[in-house]
């Protein structure tokens, strides 16, 4: 799949949940070639993994089907932390 993509060459390389699989040492490794890959191409990625927002240039963060908020990395890094800590704080215990 990701090799195929690069090996093509194309201007615009989507990655979707391209390190879900992955153990730590290869996540860092396909993200050090994205950050690389997009100094040429338009790099479109979706991921779950807060630690990769910090390869891209724009965030837009997607929530239940809409878009919630767009920005930096780390302004959309936070924002996300600060949604799960406020919804770990109103978690009730039955």
């Amino acid at each position: 799949g990701i090799a195929r993509a690069i090996y093509q060459n194309k201007p615009i390389l989507l990655l979707d949940e391209a390190t879900s699989n992955l153990d730590p040492e290869n996540d860092k490794l396909l993200m050090n070639s994205v950050n690389i890959l997009k100094k040429t191409k338009t790099v479109l990625m979706i991921t779950h993994k807060i630690s990769n927002l910090k390869y891209m240039d724009k965030v837009i963060y997607i929530n239940n089907g809409h878009v919630e908020k767009i920005g930096k990395p780390k302004t959309i890094s936070n924002y996300i932390l600060r949604k799960k800590i406020s919804e770990l704080k109103n978690l009730t215990l039955d």
